[in-house]
């Protein structure tokens, strides 16, 4: 009987460690996830890409609205204090910080595990525009009045490129924030939207995607190789 009673307890003390260390293992692994997704030690070219992509953007679609004869209109912000002030407003009230969690910080790298990064980026793209879709109906907001249509092919490109710096930094939400908060700020830029701009800014998009694409075949992100570099890092 004691010879039993000792067994059991041993069987017992075994089965509370393994629990233990399981349990270990999960926050471990937690942390070491977590340290991937805000390390910043990377290539400064992803700085600039993100910080400045946009700005260029908008503002080579406004020079060609402007040739056009379009009435958009174009200000760069000559107060440097007024542009960190507004670009730390951004970040943290204006959507960037809390979004990038949700679209890159969990849905992405979830999509990714079932799906190539391409259409992980299209799921996301449609879902990021339907959830700006009130904006569309309320008076005041910068949505409000264009196009839904073009607003969703415009996401949709943000998707694929935040896909593509996410996976270039290996799962680094860092850089999707930055990026995030530098269209924000961008789109601040322009005083007044207008569905000829949106579809300059579309088309300009496009083109650059396309060229780049075909310049960089080998290292493009809409590859397996990226697929499993972000499953090891949320495994």
């Amino acid at each position: 009987m004691l010879t039993c009673y000792f067994n059991s307890n041993k069987v017992k003390n075994e089965e509370k460690g393994i629990k233990q260390t399981i349990r270990t293992i999960k926050l471990l692994q937690g942390e070491i996830k977590v340290k991937k997704q805000i390390k910043w030690k990377y290539n400064p070219m992803y700085y600039i890409f993100v910080l400045c992509y946009y700005v260029l953007l908008y503002y080579i679609s406004y020079l060609i609205c402007n040739a056009l004869g379009d009435n958009t209109k174009f200000h760069l912000f000559s107060n440097a204090y007024y542009l960190l002030n507004t670009s730390i407003l951004t970040l943290f009230l204006g959507g960037p910080l809390g979004e990038e969690l949700g679209w890159r910080g969990f849905l992405l790298p979830r999509l990714q595990r079932k799906l190539k990064p391409l259409y992980a980026s299209l799921i996301i793209g449609i879902v990021w525009a339907c959830w700006h879709l009130p904006l569309f109906f309320i008076p005041g907001t910068s949505q409000h009045g264009s196009s839904f249509y073009l607003f969703l092919l415009m996401v949709t490109c943000y998707a694929i490129q935040f896909t593509w710096v996410y996976n270039r930094t290996n799962g680094s939400l860092i850089f999707p924030i930055l990026f995030h908060t530098s269209i924000n700020v961008s789109s601040g830029l322009i005083y007044k939207y207008t569905n000829v701009y949106i579809c300059t800014a579309i088309i300009v998009n496009f083109i650059i995607m396309i060229i780049f694409y075909m310049s960089n075949k080998k290292q493009t992100y809409i590859s397996e190789r990226t697929c499993k570099v972000n499953e090891s890092n949320d495994n």
